[in-house]
């Protein structure tokens, strides 16, 4: 029996591909060999584990090395994405030379493919040693897949597979991540995408034989094809399990819901905008659905609703420490969320993919694009939506942004009243995401 290496190292990847379905596909005529973290090995073998499945934890903490080289890596990418990051950085720190240091290799060298193909094969051979050494002698695969490619442990797996003569692929975890987190540090030999943007992201910036890619969709979104089936969205105001859900909330089944998913405080310095866009919400008499980030934390201390009825919803399974970004979602976690989106009357989020989520749910959205406070546009919210991936998003008009408080409420009552309106940008904008 053949024997296929999975990483999932990254909690959106257990909810991306191992929930949906991919390894008992792969198990029914091989062995699947999951690695994860090595904290989290138990809670994996007790979810994910079974015939022909096996999980094994890796140690996680990154050499000297690998922190180096991550650094190097941003440092000769020349995205739009990274140069605000980086810009952020001396907005607050002021170390100019750090600045420098930070984007001249990129803006100068960047756009070259004998500069990306030189870092690569510098990397490929002064890394030593991989934690998948052993692994590879005791199951000796014939395939390994990186879910993350650009994840530090999924790149060992796929230089030792290199080094052995194993065949690899590799996959984009996120619709950001080849303009937001450097350079691929080595290229499988299927690069796996989710549609055909990043696809030629992959050709622009890093030099891959676009022969080598494969456009597969959003695999997870299986699930949501499914659920529009199974619970009528279509026409969510009548069955399809609503009462039921709102009950379960505490909701009043005859009025209309806000899906609100916050910035969370790692986006927010000093974080006040997500308590002012649900107290804005909140003048509405309806219900609001906060759905709080799985892998991150807001605080609404001292909110208080003005007409809505409001409730809270908190995913992620927290049983080990490490802080909130270690968060597992679990299969009731993903099933809220569907319920959520097909229930929803109209989301309200930053720059989140929960706005391609409603797209694919046909839900009007609205992004949050004003800050609790006046600022300069390296510190403001305002920046985010200027990254590669969310600009491309928004030139497809699917979502409205609201520029103060006063405009979300107005936008937010013209989606209310006309859930119709934008329709057809939604149409396109789920079809250019999720293929």
């Amino acid at each position: 029996m053949g024997t296929i290496f999975l990483t999932s190292f990254h909690p959106l990847i257990s909810r991306n591909i191992l929930m949906s379905g991919l390894p008992a596909m792969l198990s029914k005529d091989r062995r699947v060999v999951v690695f994860v973290p090595a904290k989290k090995a138990d809670y994996f073998r007790e979810n994910f584990s079974g015939p022909n499945v096996i999980v094994e934890g890796v140690p996680t903490e990154l050499s000297a090395y690998d922190l180096l080289i991550r650094k190097i890596v941003l440092a000769s990418t020349n995205t739009r994405a990274l140069y605000i990051k980086k810009r952020t950085e001396l907005y607050r720190d002021h170390r100019i030379f750090s600045f420098l240091a930070s984007v001249l290799p990129g803006m100068l060298f960047g756009r070259l493919k004998f500069f990306v193909r030189a870092i690569q094969a510098i990397d490929y051979r002064a890394a030593k040693g991989s934690p998948f050494a052993a692994f590879f002698d005791r199951y000796r695969p014939e395939l390994a897949f990186s879910t993350d490619l650009q994840n530090e442990l999924d790149v060992s797996l796929l230089r030792e597979a290199k080094r052995r003569g194993v065949k690899a692929i590799g996959m984009t975890r996120s619709w950001d991540n080849l303009t937001s987190k450097g350079m691929l540090r080595i290229i499988p030999d299927r690069l796996v995408v989710q549609n055909e943007i990043i696809r030629s992201e992959a050709v622009s910036y890093d030099f891959v034989d676009p022969e080598k890619i494969s456009v597969v969709g959003i695999p997870h979104y299986d699930r949501y094809v499914a659920a529009k089936e199974r619970l009528g969205v279509r026409d969510a105001t009548s069955g399809g399990g609503r009462a039921a859900f709102f009950s379960s909330l505490g909701f009043d089944a005859s009025k209309r819901l806000i899906l609100f998913a916050p910035f969370g405080d790692r986006y927010i310095r000093g974080n006040r905008t997500d308590i002012l866009i649900l107290e804005t919400l909140s003048g509405f008499d309806l219900n609001i659905l906060v759905r709080l980030p799985p892998t991150d934390t807001v605080n609404f201390e001292g909110f208080r609703s003005r007409r809505a009825n409001v409730e809270f919803y908190k995913s992620g399974n927290r049983a080990w420490r490490g802080g909130e970004k270690l968060n597992e979602l679990s299969e009731a976690d993903e099933e809220h969320l569907v319920r959520s989106l097909a229930f929803a009357d109209l989301v309200v989020t930053g720059q989140s993919t929960i706005a391609i989520d409603a797209a694919v749910f046909d839900k009007p959205v609205i992004a949050v694009a004003f800050d609790h406070e006046p600022r300069v546009y390296w510190d403001s919210v305002r920046r985010y939506y200027d990254y590669e991936y969310y600009d491309r998003f928004r030139k497809v008009g699917s979502v409205r942004f609201a520029r103060s408080a006063a405009d979300l409420f107005q936008l937010a009552g013209t989606y209310l009243e006309n859930p119709a309106l934008d329709r057809a940008e939604r149409q396109r904008a789920a079809e250019s995401q999720a293929y």
